[in-house]
């Protein structure tokens, strides 16, 4: 169950959540039982509408009684964890899941995935042993849809709801949920749609044998440079910024000749223009990287379309696919080179604490889960690494320039492996 492996903090968070959704619908389904005659309002609406927020207090009191036995009064009345950061965990929307498990047929997955399928064919792109990753997955049928193409699939999302859905439909198989369509209707009856979900036989052995779904912060992913083959973005390059999304998770996960495929159009959810980059920009970016562009072609979708409701969109996406370059070795190091940190390191020195004896310290470097211990003249080292300073000048500094050749093989050895680690760089 997705709650089980939730720190804490995230428990609290999402419970409060629930308890809070809960009672908003139960309220709002009490003042659908009153009709104010000079609105205009039709009764058949208001019973329509009770009914629609009951359907939605009970969805949100079932997901709070999973969770409540896994959290604790202590953890409830702990003001450290009731002050965690909330930003980056995502909510919830019927849209999604109703997208894409709804029995009708599936206007999306009829130009995306048949696209993204066919265009791995036209590529020759062999799947059949790689393991794809797909990012912001949602309530999760693209990845289902594309899982077979894979050996393994992994999809994450920030919102618990999103992944929780996918496990509680995993287990119903077929689920009868309700939407509110509050605007743009066109009769009475339109206000609220019913909408049968169901999770075919074939989807659920898929699941079970090649998809596994978890809750991440796309920043904190728990994977090992350098070990996904496809990564997939569809509706999320448009999430984080593009220099983020590229050093921290594309470049910073795929193979040589992996590939990175981009579906959806690029709306944007942050505030700086100067990182709001065009189509164009965003292919330059890949290109000047030496990335190999193997898709660059837009097709239309509507978007969250509701057949109920007179108003939808429609997305002229961006299909992209660039594929990694086959790099070099990794240049070796000598005395003559200047170092860096890489971006989002965090560089550590911890006292450890002996009763009666004198405080020792230990030294690390961390890269998201990646982390190495350090002898202590390593992390002084990289303490001067500021990409103008080389090795040998940082010995001088230390007072190190003397030291014996197996004592500097041996530090460049350590500095080299970081180095491979994309921990620091040249």
């Amino acid at each position: 169950m997705v709650f089980d492996y939730l720190p804490e903090e995230e428990k609290v968070y999402w419970l409060n959540y629930l308890v809070r959704m809960e009672v908003f619908h139960e309220n709002m389904a009490r003042r659908a039982e009153t009709v104010d005659d000079s609105t205009g309002m039709h009764p058949r609406r208001c019973a329509l509408l009770k009914e629609a927020n009951l359907f939605y207090k009970d969805f949100y009191a079932t997901a709070k009684s999973a969770l409540s036995p896994l959290v604790s009064k202590d953890a409830m009345l702990d003001a450290k964890v009731l002050n965690f950061d909330y930003k980056g965990i995502g909510t919830f929307s019927f849209n999604y899941l109703i997208r894409d498990w709804a029995v009708k047929p599936a206007y999306q997955e009829e130009v995306i995935t048949k696209s993204i399928v066919q265009k791995l064919v036209d590529l020759e792109l062999d799947c059949s042993a790689a393991t794809a990753l797909f990012l912001g997955c949602g309530t999760g049928k693209y990845a289902v849809n594309l899982a077979p193409n894979y050996k393994q699939v992994e999809a994450f999302d920030a919102s618990v709801l999103m992944i929780w859905c996918i496990e509680r439909l995993q287990q119903l198989k077929t689920w009868e949920v309700l939407r509110k369509v509050e605007r743009n209707c066109r009769k009475i009856e339109d206000t609220v749609e019913r909408v049968r979900l169901e999770m075919t036989t074939s989807e659920l052995d898929t699941i079970a044998s090649k998809v596994h779904f978890f809750v991440a912060d796309a920043l904190k992913l728990p994977f090992k440079p350098n070990t996904i083959q496809h990564i997939h973005s569809i509706y999320f390059t448009d999430v984080l910024p593009l220099h983020q999304l590229y050093d921290r998770i594309i470049d910073y996960l795929l193979v040589e000749e992996g590939v990175f495929i981009h579906f959806g159009p690029l709306e944007y959810f942050f505030n700086n223009s100067q990182e709001m980059l065009t189509a164009e920009e965003v292919r330059l970016f890949f290109a000047q990287k030496g990335y190999r562009i193997l898709c660059d072609e837009f097709l239309e979708t509507k978007h969250l379309f509701n057949p109920n409701s007179m108003r939808h969109r429609v997305y002229e996406n961006w299909f992209f696919i660039a594929q990694k370059p086959v790099a070099s070795k990794t240049a070796a190091l000598n005395v003559d080179s200047c170092l860096s940190l890489n971006s989002s390191i965090n560089l550590q020195k911890t006292a450890v604490l002996n009763q009666g004896a004198p405080i020792e310290y230990e030294y690390s470097i961390a890269l998201d889960e990646a982390a190495y211990q350090l002898p202590e003249v390593v992390y002084e080292m990289l303490l001067h690494c500021n990409g103008s300073t080389s090795i040998n000048r940082i010995l001088e500094v230390l007072e190190l320039q003397d030291i014996a050749k197996e004592e500097q093989r041996q530090l460049l050895f350590i500095l080299q492996e970081l180095l491979d680690a994309k921990m620091i760089k040249i």
